[in-house]
């Protein structure tokens, strides 16, 4: 989403994204996110992929996902170097958040 142009990064680049996708798919149609942080900037349409709160995207914006839709599984696709801080990364998002 972010490298395609949708602001998850900022609240209100987050809540314009929210509203995107409430109108066009409607949010109780999300059953599954592909989640992991971008090493390219926001709408530089490359499909980069980088560790959670290691890219441009960073906690906030995986955070905001979180709140919104905290009963949706999350896909992380990392490479597999960090895997083990990605997950414990996200893990400590969600006991925080939740």
């Amino acid at each position: 989403m972010f490298a395609s142009g949708y602001d998850i990064k900022t609240k209100e680049g987050f809540n314009s994204t929210l509203k995107a996708l409430r109108e066009s798919v409607g949010l109780e149609r999300v059953r599954v996110i592909h989640a992991n942080d971008s090493m390219v900037g926001l709408n530089e349409r490359k499909d980069r992929h980088d560790h959670i709160g290691d890219g441009k995207i960073g906690k906030v914006g995986l955070e905001n996902m979180m709140k919104v839709f905290p009963k949706i599984d999350f896909i992380l696709e990392t490479k597999h170097d960090k895997i083990k801080e990605d997950i414990l990364t996200l893990k400590a998002i969600r006991e925080r958040l939740f």
